[in-house]
């Protein structure tokens, strides 16, 4: 297994839950947040947390475009 390294030889981690970066994993960069992730769904729990982005009901809805 290889670890990703910086120019400094340290290891990157995941932005999100921080685990060591490996040529076995589905990694993610974000060109926008200049940011690199282990998976799909650790960007998407960034990208979700960025724009605080929670769920809504149809009522909580109507509210919002008042």
């Amino acid at each position: 297994m290889k670890y990703l390294r910086n120019e400094d030889g340290e290891i990157v981690t995941c932005k999100t839950c921080k685990q060591a970066l490996t040529d076995k994993m589905e990694l993610e960069y974000s060109q926008e947040a200049t940011e690199l992730f282990c998976s799909p769904n650790c960007a998407m729990d960034f990208y979700f947390n960025r724009m605080e982005s929670k769920p809504v009901t149809f009522e909580e809805a109507l509210e919002l475009i008042k």
